[in-house]
């Protein structure tokens, strides 16, 4: 079919004005997106804007509007080239349309971890005033003696880590914090017990507590874990986004799923279909922090400082990252001082190792 000369110039005109249009979309949408970016003053000041800016849009549209009236006549004309000269700036204005998009998803993923991370401003009131009522517990317990004020108070310093991580990441987890202990004054194996938990879950977590297992330090990956590297920073923490995949993992609740009695997974080496069938803890993520301030850079000459762990674990896999681990390891800080007093002044067994 023949194109006639005011058929092939409608045709030109909008062409090049859709093309256009949907450009300077493209670019609106990515202002939109960086005012979101912007501190509120100035991004109450672009709002402030907006109808100058969507007026200049409407201008720069009528311009282009006119100016492709203008060139589509000069298109009609040209010879057997305006095929390809209109084929290049097609790519051209695809080619800007897709380095908008890519900048697009650019500023999008920025956003993303700017908000994620801005999560994590909303903890600090929180966290202070659970390490000031820790504290005045801690100074009531040496006045009056009474442990089971300073006690509470340390399960409300789990309870409010709790909240915090629920507050960052959306989801349930666990707190509880382990001491060791020693069977008997000659002992050579020290044991974890469960001194507190959170309260949240706590019925099905006390019925794993009063199970008939000893629960020795080396059958644990989350608390041998620290030993070989005391006096390095790696012994601030030990944080594993997903137990299935840790290898060789130790737990000395997988005693009581083996016949042998062993602290290992027996389906460590299997399909993770079947791994993930057969685990038999009730999470996969874990945070353990040493109460223990400054083990970085202790020696093994200076282990009896160590007094417990502050441990974290969640449902979920895949969600923790290194200020997460700091916030546990702060904590754990925070809480040596009052854990320490409690077990010798309550405790008759020995505690340290």
């Amino acid at each position: 079919m023949t194109v006639v000369p005011e058929e092939k110039e409608s045709f030109i005109k909008q062409f090049l004005t859709v093309h256009w249009i949907r450009t300077m979309l493209e670019i609106v949408s990515l202002v939109v997106l960086v005012a979101h970016l912007l501190p509120p003053k100035l991004e109450e000041r672009l709002k402030e804007t907006g109808i100058g800016l969507f007026i200049l849009f409407l201008i720069i549209i009528v311009s282009l509007i006119v100016n492709n009236s203008n060139n589509s006549k000069n298109f009609i004309a040209l010879n057997a080239n305006q095929t390809t000269i209109i084929q290049q700036k097609t790519d051209e204005i695809n080619g800007l349309h897709d380095r908008l998009q890519t900048l697009r998803k650019d500023i999008e993923a920025e956003l993303s971890e700017s908000l994620e991370l801005s999560k994590y401003s909303t903890i600090f009131e929180l966290s202070n005033k659970a390490f000031a009522e820790l504290r005045d517990a801690l100074r009531k317990d040496m006045n009056d003696k009474n442990q089971h004020i300073l006690k509470a108070a340390i399960r409300d310093f789990c309870y409010t880590l709790n909240d915090v991580f629920f507050k960052i990441k959306g989801v349930e987890c666990h707190v509880c914090i382990k001491y060791l202990t020693r069977t008997s004054k000659k002992a050579t194996r020290s044991k974890v017990k469960t001194f507190v938990r959170d309260g949240k879950g706590i019925l099905k977590r006390n019925l794993i507590d009063k199970e008939n297992i000893e629960h020795y330090l080396e059958e644990n990956s989350d608390f041998s874990y620290f030993f070989p590297i005391m006096g390095s920073n790696s012994a601030r923490h030990f944080m594993c986004n997903d137990l299935l995949n840790y290898e060789g993992y130790l737990n000395s609740s997988f005693k009581k799923h083996n016949r042998d009695k062993s602290p290992h997974f027996k389906y460590d080496k299997s399909l993770k279909a079947s791994k993930e069938e057969q685990w038999p803890l009730p999470y996969r993520s874990v945070i353990t922090a040493p109460v223990c301030p400054g083990i970085a850079s202790l020696s093994d000459e200076t282990k009896d400082f160590l007094v417990g762990f502050l441990c974290v674990d969640f449902e979920k896999v895949d969600i923790l990252n290194k200020i997460d681990a700091e916030i546990v390891s702060g904590y754990s800080d925070g809480l040596y001082e009052s854990l320490k007093y409690y077990i010798e002044t309550y405790f008759i067994q020995p505690h340290t190792i």
